[in-house]
């Protein structure tokens, strides 16, 4: 997410700027690396 923030100052701004932004960027980093599934492929075996 830094790395995003980074690379584009706009997003950096609007998340400063707007509220809705901020949010979707906080629960963004709230998930950022969590495991999507504990599943395994049948092959996978």
């Amino acid at each position: 997410m830094v790395y995003a923030l980074e690379a584009e100052p706009i997003l950096a701004e609007r998340e400063r700027k707007e509220e809705d932004v901020h949010t979707l960027l906080d629960l963004a980093r709230k998930l950022e690396g969590l495991t999507r599934n504990v599943g395994m492929h049948a092959g996978g075996c």
